[in-house]
């Protein structure tokens, strides 16, 4: 197959695939595809992660400055500057705030569970210095 952007001929498994086209792969190679891709975000959305919000949260990055600023720039949960992860209800897809990486994936092995988080916290509880 020959990719029209860089214009060289590859394999077809060079190409990502795409159920709709009749040979299953896009028109471009992955790596010609993957820069399309970005420039199209990052002329929509001015960013890949302001187009990551939007899309993945439905929130613009003006909310996210919001969020930041009502939470004094720390994490929701332990307090350390700069979270940079939305924490959402995945029942729900509602945003709850900003999170950093260990609080938010410590709340999603717990699964959003208040009942089993209460349950950890008392485990701790007797060893707590």
């Amino acid at each position: 197959m020959r990719c029209p952007e860089c214009r060289e001929n590859k394999d077809p498994e060079d190409f990502p695939r795409h159920r709709g086209s009749k040979t299953g792969r896009h028109t471009y190679c992955k790596p010609c595809h993957n820069e399309r891709t970005k420039r199209y975000k990052n002329r929509s959305h001015g960013t890949e992660q302001n187009y990551l919000l939007e899309h993945r949260y439905g929130i613009s990055r003006e909310r996210v400055d919001r969020l930041l600023a009502a939470q004094g720039g720390v994490c929701a949960i332990c307090k350390t500057p700069e979270p940079r992860h939305v924490d959402h209800s995945h029942a729900t897809k509602k945003v709850r705030g900003l999170l950093c990486l260990n609080c938010n994936q410590g709340i999603g092995r717990f699964e959003d569970d208040p009942a089993t988080l209460r349950r950890a916290i008392e485990y701790l509880r007797p060893h707590d210095p």
